[in-house]
């Protein structure tokens, strides 16, 4: 065998060990991005089981909760979106993470325009309230 097939064949098989790397690695990336996407979309829904929990509270209106259980559920909602938009930023990668970001975002600037119309912190508002959100769902 000749030197220059020796090389011929040797940059043939480091092509084809190149391509299979390139190929191992994407199979990974696509992995890891998969798993990534269903740790994010966990996360996210407990989050949504929050606001979704505190609906009972302040969107029924036959419900007749107290001020203090209205003043709760509102910080805790007032969390969830906070979370929300925390978890989208730091996966802005992900599928859902830039609308979830975009929508917390929306109701977050409502919340603090009303605060702010009616001469309320909501950080002084909310901060009594120690609620964990995992004992209330």
């Amino acid at each position: 065998m000749t030197y220059m097939k020796m090389l011929e064949k040797l940059a043939h098989a480091s092509q084809l060990s190149l391509l299979c790397i390139l190929m191992c690695c994407s199979g990974l990336t696509w992995a890891n991005t998969v798993h990534q996407n269903h740790a994010f979309d966990l996360k996210l829904q407990q989050y949504i089981d929050v606001v979704n929990h505190t609906k009972t509270v302040l969107d029924d209106p036959n419900a007749t909760p107290t001020a203090l259980e209205q003043k709760q559920a509102l910080c805790m909602r007032i969390q969830a979106y906070k979370n929300i938009v925390q978890l989208s930023q730091d996966n802005l990668d992900l599928d859902s993470a830039r609308l979830m970001n975009q929508v917390a975002q929306v109701f977050l600037e409502r919340q603090r325009t009303s605060f702010q119309d009616s001469g309320v912190n909501v950080a002084i508002f909310c901060t009594p309230i120690s609620v964990d959100q995992s004992e209330v769902l």
